[in-house]
């Protein structure tokens, strides 16, 4: 995409990145809640929070959380969000997040990135398969939130 910009996030971009959770997982947490989580994580060594930036603004963005694995001996990156606003998809927006994400953790020598998606998103599987994820495994989920209510 002409123009477009992947840059590491900045508390600039804060309400950008909370409007686009809220288009991305509405009805997921309170707007207040996300924006001190934001700002809470953006000043944490162990989180990366890439923007992708146009014209237009910020359109998109990718996360990724660090950990030191003492059982592999080495850092494991684990992406929790790639979005990208809908007007702006296929057009290598994630694409351009995902190398640049990729690139960084090679610097911070992180060892492996994992992924999880549902594998009936057509599209995030050919996208992480285009980038070199390969590997697959099974991933569940415990909502501890929804079984205490």
């Amino acid at each position: 995409m002409e123009g477009l910009k992947v840059r590491p996030a900045k508390e600039r971009d804060i309400e950008r990145l909370v409007r686009l959770a809220e288009e991305f997982m509405a009805g997921e947490g309170p707007r207040e809640t996300r924006l001190q989580i934001l700002k809470e994580n953006l000043r944490r060594p162990d989180y990366m929070l890439l923007v992708a930036e146009s014209g237009s603004g910020v359109i998109g963005f990718v996360d990724l959380w660090i950990i030191d694995d003492f059982v592999h001996g080495s850092k494991l990156g684990y992406i929790q969000n790639l979005y990208v606003a809908p007007a702006h998809r296929r057009r290598g927006v994630a694409a351009s997040l995902l190398t640049e994400l990729i690139e960084l953790s090679r610097e911070r020598r992180v060892a492996e990135i994992h992924v999880i998606t549902d594998p009936d998103n057509v599209a995030a599987v050919k996208l992480y398969r285009r980038c070199g994820f390969v590997k697959e495994w099974l991933a569940l989920e415990k909502e501890l939130e929804k079984e205490a209510k």
